[in-house]
């Protein structure tokens, strides 16, 4: 529950900066915000459906010993939340003709990254979450593919979210081998 009551601090912080700056009046700093509030959304969501599997992921499941610990896990996210909102601010600020397109691919991303956490966390389907994480990964990569010819600086900046779940389909895909029937 703790990642949750971060993003929620997070986003509350978010809102305050909006509300209290001059900036407020100014459509591209609103553009920045929305995308983080968004973006810290599916994030907080996703918390939620990981927070109530930490128990069974603790207690139930064989993890490689490269495992990295929750506080590592939960601090890349947080960060790469982060770095996606502000992709998607400056997408958005950049270039709003392709809005459309785009909310498409970070609407379907988000949903990605929600199903990931419902299916591993909250239903233990192990094989499904590398399925789930497999697909998540070729959606980071579309927004990077199609974000480098609008802006450059936003492709950079998808750049370590395609990395880290690179790492964390190979790690969903390591944790299903060595819980399938039969492996112990």
């Amino acid at each position: 529950m703790g990642t949750v009551c971060w993003h929620i601090f997070v986003i509350m912080l978010l809102i305050i900066i909006y509300e209290s700056s001059q900036l407020r009046n100014k459509p591209m700093f609103s553009l920045y915000i929305y995308s983080l509030l968004i973006s810290f959304a599916v994030s907080g969501i996703g918390s939620i459906f990981s927070s109530k599997g930490l128990p069974w992921y603790f207690t139930h499941i064989i993890r490689p010993s490269w495992t990295p610990s929750g506080k590592i896990i939960g601090g890349v996210w947080t960060i790469l939340f982060a770095l996606i909102g502000i992709a998607g601010g400056l997408l958005w600020s950049l270039h709003p003709a392709n809005a459309e397109s785009l909310i498409i691919l970070f609407t379907i991303n988000g949903l990605l990254n929600i199903g990931w956490s419902y299916v591993f966390f909250y239903k233990h389907k192990l094989k499904a979450s590398v399925i789930v994480s497999a697909l998540l990964e070729i959606s980071v990569l579309s927004l990077v593919f199609s974000t480098f010819p609008i802006s450059t600086w936003a492709g950079i900046l998808f750049l370590p979210y395609a990395a880290w779940v690179l790492f964390a389909t190979y790690l969903s895909f390591r944790i299903a081998r060595l819980n399938r029937p039969g492996s112990n």
